[in-house]
């Protein structure tokens, strides 16, 4: 698990699965109240295959809540913080999120 501190945000610890290589890449984005584990099966199906990010977003998971917790555009933002620290410039985005 790969950790990241967002700059100018005290206490945003985040926690991320950064794996695989490939000529792509591939965003895993959990539901709530899950975290990137859920994509487990998954990565090690495509990680031959492609790049793959699988963070834990804000307050679930490794990753801690920071001064922003709970807004879709922080976890954007947050996502987009991982994609430059992996050097990621594009990649397709998976999400799934379970009712019960």
């Amino acid at each position: 698990m790969n950790r990241l501190v967002r700059g100018g945000d005290p206490g945003a610890e985040l926690a991320a699965s950064v794996t695989g290589s490939g000529p792509g890449a591939l965003v895993l984005l959990h539901g709530y109240p899950f975290d990137s584990t859920m994509w487990g099966p998954q990565i090690r199906d495509l990680e031959g295959r492609a790049r793959i990010l699988a963070p834990d977003l804000r307050g679930l998971g490794k990753s801690g809540v920071g001064g922003g917790a709970g807004s879709v555009r922080i976890h954007a933002e947050d996502v987009l913080a991982w994609m430059d620290e992996a050097k990621i410039e594009k990649a397709a985005v998976a999400g799934l999120s379970e009712v019960a």
